[in-house]
């Protein structure tokens, strides 16, 4: 465990892997820490390259508030490496919807399938492919939350579709156990944001 480094570099695409907390949920979080005058859990960066990977909300309460935090310095070889961590970190959380999950099964399959992409030969790739146990991110996915690739791609294409959503209705959709179609997705996603 080390003190702060020198700057924590913020990454969107490892914070997207996981649904945003509600506003309720940041809020209590925010309470928690203040309540107990520190951050307990340690932020998780990538040793080396002072990525941020785990406690992007936390960090947000820290700056916000001044609040010193320790940091764990976890060694990739990868990005891949990365997600693979952030997904499997995750499959433990207690506050996620099913909507939550089946948003959190689609951007996992997203970040993997996007450093799958490239020169299968090259020494990145086959490491990928070692990390994934030589299976395709869905088959990754799939295998380790326990549903199929077809809905592993299902879901996929369903969290494409909450992204389009104006953030509001995408924060109320996360937030519930309403479980709506693609097809009524977007249907809602073709309407204009202020009318969604």
């Amino acid at each position: 465990m080390t003190k702060q480094p020198r700057e924590i570099v913020l990454d969107d695409e490892f914070d997207g892997i996981l649904p945003k907390l509600t506003a309720e949920e940041f809020a209590q979080l925010e309470r928690n820490i203040l309540d107990d005058g520190e951050i307990r859990d340690s932020l998780v960066v990538w040793k080396g390259q002072d990525i941020l990977i785990d406690g992007y909300n936390r960090y947000a309460i820290s700056q916000k508030h001044n609040l010193p935090f320790n940091i764990l310095q976890l060694p990739f070889n990868s990005r891949t490496d990365v997600a693979i961590w952030i997904g499997n970190n995750a499959r433990g959380r207690r506050n996620m919807t099913k909507n939550k999950w089946d948003l959190y099964v689609g951007n996992w399959y997203h970040v993997l399938k996007q450093g799958a992409g490239g020169d299968q030969k090259s020494d990145e790739s086959i490491a990928r492919s070692e990390a994934m146990n030589g299976l395709s991110a869905a088959g990754y996915v799939a295998q380790q939350t326990g549903v199929s690739e077809r809905t592993v791609m299902r879901l996929a294409e369903k969290a494409e579709v909450v992204e389009q959503l104006a953030a509001p209705v995408r924060k109320a959709f996360e937030a519930s156990e309403i479980d709506l179609s693609k097809k009524e997705l977007e249907g809602l996603a073709k309407l204009p944001k202020s009318e969604q």
